[in-house]
């Protein structure tokens, strides 16, 4: 049993193209990328700008204490350390504190906040006698509060130092960093489209010759282009393309020679029917019975060797349309009439009366003769032929309706009834219908030629409408 490879319907609507998917891959990467080294780079400047900040700080505050233990021991008998933390100038927002004989002291002319706002850790740490220096917020503002213990006026020195623009400089950094970012994620998704394009295309290459295959052209060969990277692939793909051509030349010559090589053998057997038709009221009523199955088999079996005639030229692609400008009602009409069958309604909408098509004026009517017989042999006959414009989807065409009374066609077998040798359920069971299994394949065969399409759909109703779309000249073209 031959294995297919198949992707359900609804994982085939999730799935993106390829070109999409290599795209959004290469955006993916560059976005996770830059991503990564944005924050590196965001955390290395953070890094630097705290450090940068915070050595000139404690470069400052070293300063400020040696300003203030010459101060305190210069002037302590005539000066109290709230007098020289007033006279004490600092940048703006610094403030500073001294703590001597168990308070603090600290300036209340431009004081912003207290001591008590300093981080209590802080307080108790440098009381204790450790240099201290610690980050902490104050009215959303970053501050470094450092302190330190002076022995030689047995005091507590602390400042603190405003951190300015440290916010706004890090959003800055991150707002480019992020810009940066975007621009990158969508210059590899181009890049990836670019990318995907080149890396595609050998494939739609390949996908185009095999279409071209499937549609009946058999010297459809690839060129690798001098790709190194492809030569494998060519050479696979074009000795697959011509073992099918082989095998498909093959079987057309084994068909066309064994019809050809049965049109003898059948031209005498069916000599001999007549001659023997011609005998009839000699032969018994057996031998008038078996003489109607003979003569109906050797019909129905020289119009299955005319069939794969027919079938065998299309297979060697030696078919073609001998088109000309014909009023496709009057079309209809003709072939009808030469069908012989019973009447049966035809209705030909006025707006397709003088609509033209190019068509070959015998397999048209080889395409309508067929239908009509499907018709008798599986639907009952039929029930109403129309002629009507095409509409919506099918606008441009006319289109060709037969309608008959049977049982219909399952949703199942609709494709597969234009199959050669594809019959419907009722044909199944032996000797419930007759027909070479032909005709159909034959009218999809003879509408393709016409650029046009065939398909079967369920009659209002009940029964079973096949429907042909043929493509009318634009009023410009008809000469």
């Amino acid at each position: 049993m031959a294995r297919t490879h198949r992707l359900s319907r609804r994982r085939r609507r999730r799935r993106r193209s390829l070109r999409t998917r290599l795209a959004v891959t290469f955006a993916f990467a560059a976005l996770g990328l830059s991503a990564s080294l944005s924050a590196v780079t965001y955390t290395l400047v953070r890094t630097n700008l705290i450090r940068e900040q915070e050595g000139s700080a404690t470069a400052r505050f070293f300063a400020d204490a040696q300003f203030i233990k010459s101060e305190l021991v210069d002037a302590r008998v005539i000066a109290s350390p709230a007098d020289i933390l007033e006279d004490f100038t600092t940048p703006v927002d610094t403030e500073a504190f001294l703590f001597v004989d168990g308070d603090w002291q600290g300036r209340t002319s431009t004081q912003r906040f207290t001591i008590d706002d300093v981080p209590p850790a802080f307080e108790q740490r440098v009381l204790a006698g450790f240099p201290t220096s610690q980050r902490f917020q104050f009215d959303d503002d970053t501050y470094l509060a450092v302190g330190l213990y002076i022995p030689a006026i047995d005091a507590v020195f602390v400042e603190t130092f405003r951190l300015r623009d440290l916010d706004g400089s890090l959003s800055i950094v991150g707002g480019t960093l992020l810009g940066v970012s975007a621009v990158i994620t969508v210059a590899a998704a181009l890049i990836g489209l670019y990318i995907s394009r080149r890396v595609v295309r050998p494939l739609e290459i390949v996908a185009t010759a095999a279409s071209e295959i499937a549609g009946g052209r058999l010297d459809t060969r690839l060129d690798s282009g001098g790709d190194s990277d492809l030569d494998s692939l060519t050479r696979a793909f074009n000795q697959m393309a011509d073992a099918l051509q082989a095998r498909i030349d093959r079987d057309t010559r084994f068909a066309s020679d064994v019809s050809h090589e049965l049109r003898s053998p059948l031209t005498t057997m069916r000599t001999s029917i007549e001659l023997l038709q011609g005998r009839r009221d000699e032969l018994s009523d057996r031998g008038r019975t078996v003489l109607d199955l003979l003569d109906a088999d050797v019909k129905r079996f020289d119009q299955m060797v005319r069939d794969l005639l027919e079938i065998s030229r299309f297979d060697a692609g030696a078919a073609s349309a001998n088109v000309e400008e014909v009023r496709i009602g009057e079309l209809v009409l003709r072939s009808i009439e030469a069908i012989g069958e019973p009447r049966f309604p035809v209705e030909i909408d006025a707006r397709t009366a003088a609509t033209i098509v190019a068509a070959d004026k015998r397999r048209i009517e080889r395409v309508i003769a067929n239908l009509v017989n499907n018709a008798r042999t599986h639907g009952g006959g039929v029930s109403c032929m129309s002629v009507v414009p095409g509409e919506r989807e099918h606008d441009g065409t006319v289109l060709l309706i037969v309608d008959d009374s049977g049982p219909g066609v399952p949703l199942a077998d609709r494709e597969r009834i234009f199959d050669r040798f594809a019959r419907g359920p009722a044909s199944r069971r032996r000797g419930a219908v007759e027909g070479t299994g032909l005709g159909l394949s034959i009218v999809s065969e003879h509408v393709r030629l016409h650029e046009g399409s065939v398909w079967v759909e369920d009659r209002p109703g009940g029964g079973a409408r096949f429907v042909v779309a043929l493509p009318k000249l634009p009023a410009g073209d008809v000469r």
